[in-house]
């Protein structure tokens, strides 16, 4: 199951009061009408401001999980890593959830992080592995200031799409870290297998705040094929 907030997108420039507040009505929707087993929340800025805060107040019903605090731990486990770098949109980076991540659990970690805001609305457009998306990751990622990296953390679950241009401006040396890596086995190790789900079919479900055709053309990227969303009218009520 899935939901999509798409009538206060992007979350990338929203305040943590605002996120905190979305994310708080979504979860309560999903624990209290479809009884979920777990949660991820799968968007990087939702996670740096409003992890801790979901866990306080549906922790005890079901396991919250974030794509921050896994990302760091991958690294962690890493040897020989001196350099990280974190892309990510304006609100994660501002927010320093990384930075402060890095600092308490490998305070020996250099770690640079730097705001790439056109990345996901570029993606969600379709504006990638062309000659647009080309010239923009030049500019957001110049050997200046990824010559140093041991490893870069895609700090936005779009950025995985656009994985191999990434890989393209980037020295070979360079390991990078996605989501679509890390999160599925926490989710595994998280969730209680024997809990049994009521009434599951085991089909993949959408539901998106509001309806848009740019994420229709998403859909077909991301899930490649066709899916018809269900209206979910939250924040009318």
């Amino acid at each position: 199951m899935f939901v999509g907030d798409l009538a206060h997108l992007p979350y990338g420039d929203k305040s943590s009061a605002s996120i905190r507040y979305y994310s708080d009505r979504i979860v309560r929707w999903l624990v209290e009408v479809h009884q979920v087993k777990g949660v991820v929340i799968a968007c990087n800025s939702a996670s740096a401001s409003a992890a801790h805060y979901l866990r306080q107040r549906w922790g005890q019903h079901v396991p919250i999980v974030d794509v921050i605090d896994p990302m760091v731990d991958e690294v962690i486990c890493r040897q020989d890593i001196r350099t990280v770098g974190v892309i990510g949109t304006r609100r994660t980076v501002r927010s320093g959830a990384y930075q402060r991540r890095f600092q308490l659990r490998a305070p020996h970690l250099h770690v640079k992080a730097r705001a790439t805001p056109l990345l996901a609305p570029m993606i969600e457009e379709g504006f990638f592995n062309n000659n647009i998306s080309r010239t923009i990751l030049r500019n957001y990622l110049p050997f200046q200031w990824t010559h140093s990296l041991d490893v870069l953390i895609l700090g936005c679950t779009h950025y995985p799409l656009i994985r191999d241009e990434i890989r393209e401006v980037l020295a070979p040396t360079v390991t990078i870290i996605d989501s679509t890596q890390v999160i599925p086995g926490v989710v595994r190790r998280q969730v209680n297998p024997n809990d049994p789900l009521p009434n599951r079919t085991g089909e993949m479900h959408i539901f998106v705040t509001e309806w848009s055709d740019a994420f229709r053309k998403s859909l077909n990227v991301f899930m490649g094929g066709y899916h018809h969303p269900t209206i979910l009218k939250l924040w009318e009520t």
